[in-house]
């Protein structure tokens, strides 16, 4: 499904490539009708979409929820999502991104866990990373109630590679995980993409970060000065006082982001 924007400039090749990728995986994938919708740059009115979210909940035939990519604009349901019907009705739910807004809300209004992940789109290349696809089945379907995460081996830096499968896959070894403060913490994990995030501040949707590990993602519009004053904000309103830990994703090479968030 797609609670913010729709589907639109994803070539029809690519969704079924995504379709194929994900059935070999071993799921049965239907894509809702709404993902081609169209309402001021996203996929419907904002109470038809929370609508299609908590009928997905409802709905017996349906184990999870995919989100078929971010873009913008999730936040616009939140106010018309029973939260009852999702907490009632558990689910698997993925996405990132602007679906940040519904990660964080899901787990703070309705008390699910929910994972901040792969999108459908994630799935329309030719080349999938052997190494992610395990990973996304460790975790949403052979779950364990401890899970240690490790620096990913490689990764792919193109931000549009669903737009052409016909060039070659250019897979960069990772160098792993840069530790700013050496330590240790402990915490429940919440976050995802920092401009996202932050736009819940002052609203009844922020959550309360006493304790908690926060992890914070860029997207490949982002860039270093917008960065740097989004971190601010975060210290301004108090937040990195009260986290226990905070860790930082990869940030795509195009935002021009250093190690030094120069």
């Amino acid at each position: 499904m797609a609670p913010a924007s729709n589907m639109d400039g994803v070539p029809e090749e690519a969704i079924k490539r995504g379709v194929k990728n994900l059935e070999e995986i071993g799921f049965n994938v239907e894509i809702h009708p709404s993902c081609k919708g169209s309402y001021k740059g996203t996929s419907g009115p904002p109470s038809e979409r929370a609508k299609i979210l908590m009928d997905s909940f409802r709905e017996d035939s349906v184990d999870g929820i995919m989100c078929f990519w971010g873009g913008w604009n999730s936040n616009d349901i939140l106010g018309f999502i029973d939260w009852s019907v999702l907490r009632e009705n558990p689910k698997v739910f993925i996405g990132y991104s602007d679906i940040t807004f519904l990660n964080t809300v899901i787990y703070e209004k309705a008390g699910l866990v929910n994972f901040q992940g792969p999108a459908f789109i994630t799935f329309t290349h030719d080349f999938l990373m052997p190494w992610e696809i395990e990973v996304f089945k460790d975790v949403l379907m052979k779950p364990t109630p401890r899970y240690t995460l490790t620096a990913s081996p490689t990764y792919i830096d193109d931000p549009l590679f669903f737009m052409h499968p016909e060039k070659p896959v250019e897979e960069k070894h990772n160098p792993g995980w840069k530790i700013i403060n050496a330590g240790t913490a402990e915490g429940r994990l919440i976050g995802g993409h920092i401009g996202t995030f932050l736009t819940l501040t002052g609203t009844e949707y922020w959550p309360d970060l006493e304790g908690r590990l926060l992890f914070l993602e860029e997207d490949e519009g982002g860039n270093p000065k917008n960065f740097r004053r989004l971190f601010r904000q975060l210290d301004q309103i108090g937040a990195l006082d009260i986290i226990n830990g905070l860790l930082i994703g990869r940030v795509s090479n195009v935002a021009g982001l250093k190690d030094d968030l120069s």
